[in-house]
Parts: C-alpha cells; structure tokens; sequence
C-alpha cells in the first residue's frame, strides 16, 4: 500500500512506513483482548451476536 501511495505522488515517510508494517500485528495482539472484553461484558460466548463469534 505505501508502495502504491508513493506511485500515485503522496509523501511515504517513516511513519508511513510504521502503520503499514505494524497495522497486522497490532489488530493481531488486541483482536483476543477485545474478544475476553466482550465476553465480560456480553456475557457467554453461546450469547455473542453471529457476526461476533470467532
């Protein structure tokens, strides 16, 4: 994507760079965090909406 940015004639900089490299790990990391919260505050799994359930 930065590749395809800086084609198109837009600024790729350090943190251009970063967000693209980084985007993937960190939804990676909290996608489980953010699933355990949900859970407490839902409650059981079973009870998650369909689109929720992983």
């Amino acid at each position: 994507m930065a590749l395809l940015g800086w084609l198109l004639g837009g600024p790729v900089g350090i943190g251009t760079i970063a967000v693209a490299l980084l985007t993937g790990r960190i939804v990676q990391v909290s996608l489980p965090q953010f699933e355990r919260l949900l859970v407490t505050l839902i409650g059981e799994k079973e009870n998650l909406p369909p689109v929720l359930k992983v």
